[in-house]
């Protein structure tokens, strides 16, 4: 006898009980690894879940530098327009320079 005692007081003797021990371990044992089994899988969801949001926050950003880098093509190729646009031909500045300083003088 070990010294155990049950809830009416007595005595506990574990030999005549060794089986229904036995069972109680094998159910804590069990529990055991549907916890731990619980939490590897609780782990791994976590991690699925977080490499998502990266593979989405990378896809945002590089989404993100795509438009910007459209948008300043565009503002070059509109200012390459613009100064085109505003390019005078040689003789004609001249001239134009000419006319207005003989208006002024």
């Amino acid at each position: 006898k070990t010294g155990q005692i049950d809830r009416a007081g007595r005595l506990i003797d574990l030999e005549k009980n060794k089986s229904k021990l036995h069972i109680i371990e094998q159910e804590f044992k069990v529990a055991e690894k549907l916890a731990l089994n619980r939490k590897k899988e609780e782990e791994e969801m976590r991690h699925r879940v977080q490499g998502k949001r990266h593979t989405a926050l990378d896809r945002a950003r590089r989404y993100e530098r795509l438009l910007k880098m459209k948008e300043d093509r565009k503002i070059r190729q509109d200012i390459v327009r613009a100064a085109r646009g505003f390019a005078l031909p040689q003789a004609s500045l001249s001239t134009t320079a000419s006319e207005y300083r003989g208006k002024s003088a």
